[in-house]
């Protein structure tokens, strides 16, 4: 929602400064949860060690240009060893519906994603686990995953 800004460009002067304190508010639960790291840090939460692959959400890193909150946060979890996919900036083809109205391209995008989480594993094996903050990359990569098998 970040980036819609333009769709106000003809309103009213009142309409695009509203909206423009709206979007101000606008934060990814990842960027929002790293500003309680500490505060999360006390929870008792049941911690085991656990390597865990992280995969950067493109709407994130992209078009909030939200990197490293997630990864900082994540990274202060107790016991987790966080990862970064070797080209964690790639898409995996989900894009919102993009692997719905073009099954074909999205899928050539994910086979590039998935090279890249077989890449990561070689070099981290003891990786059981991987991270990401948009639904639709989970289920893409774990599509992926499931019909190439690692």
């Amino acid at each position: 929602m970040k980036e819609y800004h333009h769709l106000f460009a003809e309103g009213t002067a009142e309409v695009q400064m509203n909206w423009g304190s709206f979007e101000n508010k606008i934060i990814d639960v990842l960027e929002f949860l790293s500003g309680y790291s500490e505060s999360l840090e006390k929870l008792p939460f049941r911690y085991e060690e656990d390597t865990v692959l992280y995969d950067a959400p493109c709407h994130l890193m992209h078009a909030q240009k939200v990197d490293e909150n997630p990864r900082k946060l994540l990274s202060s979890l107790p016991g987790v060893t966080l990862v970064p996919l070797t080209e964690s900036n790639w898409c995996c083809g989900s894009g919102g519906i993009y692997n719905l109205v073009q099954p074909d391209l999205s899928k050539a995008v994910l086979e590039r994603k998935i090279e890249s989480v077989r890449q990561t594993l070689r070099a981290f094996p003891e990786a059981k686990s991987i991270l990401t903050g948009n639904p639709g990359c989970l289920y893409q990569i774990r599509a992926g995953l499931r019909s190439n098998p690692y």
